[in-house]
């Protein structure tokens, strides 16, 4: 009978759905329905704020592409800019995924 732990891999922690994009407010700039309606689910149900104006308090702007006043406006204050593959793979993969692949700027 094999003793202790070695040669086992510890399982990775699970995190909770709720709390994958927590601490984290997200805007929407340039995106229609019914893409916006579930992003905007997604956010929530992640653990997220959803805010439909881009405030001191966003973290991360969801566009299409830049351009727009919200887009100069993030990135005036340095902000990320994602492209809504971000929401959605960090919902399907139920972990918060890395945001340099989905820059847009």
């Amino acid at each position: 009978m094999r003793q202790g732990g070695a040669g086992r891999k510890k399982a990775a922690a699970v995190v909770p759905l709720n709390s994958i994009l927590a601490g984290c407010t997200v805007c929407l700039s340039g995106i229609s329905s019914p893409d916006k309606e579930r992003l905007e689910d997604w956010v929530i149900r992640l653990g997220g704020t959803f805010s439909r104006d881009l405030t001191d308090a966003t973290t991360h702007l969801i566009a299409h592409r830049v351009g727009s006043e919200k887009c100069k406006m993030q990135q005036k204050r340095r902000g990320p800019i994602l492209s809504p593959a971000w929401v959605k793979d960090c919902f399907d993969n139920k972990t918060r995924v890395d945001e340099a692949n989905y820059r847009i700027t």
